[in-house]
């Protein structure tokens, strides 16, 4: 399919509410763009064609490198579209089907990339509300790995008179994904409507599930307008309680707890960023100290042994030995005290003295009578 004379169509990559995007080559150029056309049934509709126009005015003005970049509209016939950049990847929603939980490192910089493209948007005069943060919104690019935010179709901009395209009840966002405000139908939309939807995609990005798992759209509109209970994420044990924080008081339903803006929520999670590196360094530096510690114990045991052997005088005999030279034989008895005492009895009947000499064994004579 040829449109307007100038785009060769050559797959169907993407499909939403209001349009289809297309991947197609520019006949001239012989580059590849996205196209997004705006649904027949659609195009007798004044209004809608006044809000497809309105998404790709925003898109436009939001120039930043983790926003989809749209470069023209204009339509063929009754065929509406706008061009916008081809971002060659999946969105978040395929890879967490094919992946399941992503590594937390993986998870905070993707978190930024979408932050800071938020934070841009707000910070636009007047601000944009996405209002429509999801999975299948958010784009990783092969190669580069460049986080993209796309589809602008229902945001709002802060300005009575430029929502009058944002306000028909056609589309209000994912329920799922969506703040209560949001459900509510609030007016005064801000910053934090998309925050509380980011969290719930950091929440899935994480634990590998969404947050409301298992319940139906209207389940989930009777959780959020109608119990007290907040809300309550559960997340597996190896999820470090700083991230929990973050994304407990992201999700939070009264939007007076949420952070106040994206910069803050960027913040947050620089700091849960430089937590987790200074964990990373000392288990780093207890896997190391562990065994050298050990080590050193051994060591310092062996030392102490050698000490103590070459230190400790050899232990004497309870008794020396003696020797003796005498004209007889005769007996010696030592007395068992602390002194060393003995006695000489000749063997004579008479019991008459004789001449002795006692010699202790390496020291010489020590004794004579």
């Amino acid at each position: 399919m040829i449109i307007a004379n100038k785009y060769e169509v050559i797959e169907e990559i993407g499909r939403g509410g209001m349009g289809i995007v297309y991947k197609v080559r520019h006949l001239e150029l012989k580059a590849n763009f996205a196209l997004k056309m705006l649904l027949s049934e659609f195009a007798a509709d004044e209004h809608l064609v006044a809000r497809f126009h309105h998404e790709a005015r925003i898109m436009a003005q939001l120039q930043h490198p983790n926003i989809v970049r749209v470069f023209d509209i204009a339509h063929d016939g009754d065929k509406y579209y706008f061009v916008m950049e081809y971002v060659s990847g999946r969105d978040l929603a395929q890879i967490l089907k094919e992946s399941g939980p992503l590594p937390l490192t993986e998870v905070i910089r993707i978190t930024k990339q979408v932050g800071q493209a938020l934070a841009h948007a707000h910070a636009f005069k007047p601000p944009v509300i996405h209002r429509d943060i999801k999975p299948s919104n958010i784009m990783l690019e092969n190669g580069s790995g460049r986080v993209v935010l796309t589809d602008f179709g229902i945001a709002k901009l802060a300005d009575q008179d430029l929502t009058r395209y944002t306000r028909t009840g056609v589309a209000v966002g994912t329920i799922r994904y969506c703040s209560p405000e949001q459900l509510r139908g609030s007016a005064d939309l801000d910053a934090r409507a998309d925050i509380y939807s980011l969290g719930l995609v950091m929440y899935e990005m994480c634990t590998g599930r969404r947050f409301f798992e298992g319940l139906t759209d209207e389940a989930v509109i009777g959780r959020l307008l109608y119990e007290r209970k907040e809300n309550q994420p559960v997340f597996d044990d190896n999820v470090p309680p700083f991230y929990r924080r973050v994304v407990t008081r992201s999700i939070a339903k009264d939007r007076t707890y949420r952070y106040p803006t994206a910069k803050s929520l960027l913040d947050a999670l620089e700091q849960v960023s430089n937590a987790e590196q200074t964990e990373a360094i000392i288990v780093s530096r207890r896997s190391w100290r562990v065994p050298v510690a050990i080590g050193m114990i051994v060591m310092f045991t062996l030392i102490l042994l050698l000490w103590s052997r070459l230190s400790t005088p050899p232990v004497e005999k309870r008794l020396p030995r003696f020797s003796s030279i005498t004209p007889k034989e005769t007996l010696l008895y030592l007395a068992e005290g602390n002194y060393q005492d003995f006695e000489v009895k000749a063997d004579s009947a008479d019991n008459r003295s004789i001449s002795y000499t006692w010699y202790l064994d390496n020291v010489g004579e020590v004794a004579t009578g």
